[in-house]
């Protein structure tokens, strides 16, 4: 397979560019109960998702699988990208969420791993009605 250089400006690496919102779960006091994701941008905690995108690639490939995944309709698409894409990891692999909560906000949360770390980085998409 044809290799390509890192996407810097994704992950963790020299233009790593930090979101501003931090990830943060609602823990409903008893120890058998899962906990549930707060919205990434206002923190309330009815949320909603919508969307998946998949990034599938060995290290370096300039061939991406990716697969979307309206979760609502279930309608699913595969396409085979050349090059750097929306992929938020620079090297490898990565996962896209979209969704939002019902006080109007619309995240996405970019899910990469580098060197055994996995990175969560939500940010708003489109319309939110606390900024």
């Amino acid at each position: 397979m044809e290799k390509i250089d890192p996407n810097t400006t994704k992950g963790p690496y020299g233009n790593n560019r930090r979101s501003r919102y931090d990830m943060a779960f609602q823990d409903w006091g008893s120890a058998d109960t899962d906990q549930s994701m707060d919205c990434p941008i206002c923190g309330f905690e009815m949320t909603h998702l919508t969307h998946l995108e998949v990034y599938a690639r060995q290290e370096d490939d300039k061939l991406t699988t990716k697969v979307s995944v309206d979760l609502y309709n279930g309608k699913t698409t595969i396409e085979n990208i050349e090059g750097q894409t929306d992929n938020p990891s620079a090297r490898r692999h990565g996962q896209i969420l979209k969704g939002h909560c019902e006080s109007g906000c619309n995240f996405s949360i970019e899910i990469s791993q580098h060197k055994g770390n996995t990175f969560f980085r939500p940010e708003v998409e489109g319309r939110c009605p606390h900024n």
